[in-house]
């Protein structure tokens, strides 16, 4: 929650006005289409993004402070129903309150070890692009899995997981190459399985397809985008490298991740280990299990599971080595941590089911398994106590930053008001990271988004008070 509270005191900052701009200017419709098709001051062919900034954008700058809040009750609503599919299983019991613990976790260990947080999480331009598209696919892994589960899948809930693919795909080029990695390769994972047991395919694989079909649409739709060779030459960005540069750098830079995350984060992740462990463990003593098939089962996971997540993050990386022949930004990164939150879970829950299953089995000393478990699951909370003290420390900054924009967005508007063309405004502290805030040069880009959004001359912010 206090990830949540201090967004509340975000507002518009950096490319936010520039969204701004062309949804006062052109209204919202021809906002989406315009900017598709012509260039902007930002990357218009992520329809995704330029749809849900211009929805935000009709509920006024305030709507910034609500969307981290917004964000992360979705995100965990979303990881909660894609767990509880994935992990039902006949006689397992109800484990609701396992799920939602596991749910809280998985996205706030996501959080914690996100790089750059606040252009992630509070940024609306940072978090459009590059948190939208996890949340999108949890609720979309959650509808392929329980159309899978029923083994039908109704025309009406084909549509809507083509459109949550659609959706999830349009956010960014990092979210749907990150989307069509995962979705294809479950799919081969399917028939594979189907075709070592001889089974005839059925009807459960096509919500899968549909999905992956949907996603290939958004990545066409992304890179059919006439303004993407019109801002590669304004911006100068280097050619695309050929296919085999690409792959090797995608690698590359996949394994300087993996790399930092061992070296800088590995006890967290150990964290996510033993906490998964424990709530696989504490929900799973309720079925009886054999030793020998969990005991493949983690044989297989801890080969298997590493493997999928490193492809996995050589997919995420992937198009800002097209893009930009370079490593990706920090706020990009989030997917890729997510990743590996994901796969250090997916391993303890593993280690969990064979504990179980050897307590099953009868094997001495296990007895005292549960309370192991339990003791695992609060072991795993001393990282969120860690943060909070450094989240509530940040606070008063956001807090005294969101009365100066408020301060400030109040004189402009009076100031038009009077008829006032240019004015001047004091000027504040940029409150994200490498996100520059409205300038005391008039002729500064994101001066000049914030011109066209309040219809006003010139803005220039000169004035001092931010240091009093």
């Amino acid at each position: 929650m206090g990830y949540a509270y201090t967004g509340t005191f975000m507002r518009y900052s950096g490319d936010d006005y520039c969204y701004a701009a062309e949804l006062f200017q052109r209204g919202f419709w021809h906002a989406q289409w315009d900017s598709y098709l012509s260039v902007t001051n930002y990357s218009g062919n992520r329809y995704a993004l330029t749809l849900l900034s211009g929805l935000s954008g009709l509920l006024g700058p305030r709507s910034a402070g609500a969307l981290p809040t917004l964000a992360i009750i979705l995100w965990i609503g979303g990881t909660i129903f894609a767990l509880g599919g994935l992990l039902r299983r006949k006689g397992s019991g109800g484990g609701r309150l396992e799920l939602a613990l596991a749910g809280v976790l998985l996205v706030f260990y996501t959080l914690y070890l996100a790089p750059d947080l606040s252009q992630v999480l509070y940024w609306r331009s940072g978090m459009l692009p590059y948190l939208a598209p996890l949340i999108a696919n949890t609720f979309l892994a959650g509808m392929i899995v329980r159309a899978m589960r029923l083994g039908r899948t109704s025309g009406p809930a084909l549509l809507a997981i083509a459109a949550v693919a659609l959706l999830g795909g349009g956010f960014s080029e990092t979210g749907v190459a990150l989307q069509v990695g995962y979705l294809g390769m479950w799919l081969i994972a399917f028939l594979l399985r189907r075709s070592i047991r001889s089974e005839p395919e059925p009807a459960s694989s096509l919500a899968l397809v549909v999905a992956l079909a949907a996603s290939l649409v958004a990545m066409a739709l992304l890179i059919l985008s006439p303004i993407n060779s019109l801002r590669q030459s304004q911006l100068q960005l280097p050619d695309p490298p050929s296919l085999s540069a690409l792959t090797a750098m995608s690698f590359q830079n996949a394994y300087l991740f993996a790399h930092a995350t061992v070296r800088r984060s590995f006890f967290p992740h150990l964290a996510i280990v033993l906490c998964a462990a424990g709530l696989a463990a504490l929900r799973l003593s309720r079925s009886p299990l054999r030793y020998a098939h969990s005991a493949r089962r983690l044989l297989l996971a801890v080969g298997l599971v590493p493997a999928v997540a490193y492809l996995l993050i050589v997919f995420s990386v992937a198009p800002s080595a097209y893009a930009q022949s370079s490593y990706p930004v920090a706020r990009a990164m989030v997917m890729a941590r997510f990743v590996t939150v994901i796969a250090a879970a997916a391993l303890g829950a593993e280690i969990g089911r064979a504990g179980v299953a050897l307590g099953t089995a009868g094997i001495r000393g296990l007895t005292w398994l549960p309370l192991l478990a339990g003791f695992l699951v609060v072991l795993s909370c001393v990282y969120p106590i860690r943060a909070l003290p450094d989240i509530v420390a940040e606070i008063p900054r956001y807090r005294k930053w969101a009365s100066f924009w408020d301060a400030r967005d109040l004189a402009i508007r009076q100031a038009r008001g009077r008829g006032e063309s240019d004015i001047a405004v004091v000027q504040i502290d940029h409150i994200i990271p490498s996100v520059a805030e409205l300038s005391p040069d008039p002729g500064y880009w994101y001066n000049n988004c914030a011109e066209r959004y309040y219809d006003i001359g010139n803005i220039s912010a000169s004035l001092p008070g931010w240091d009093k």
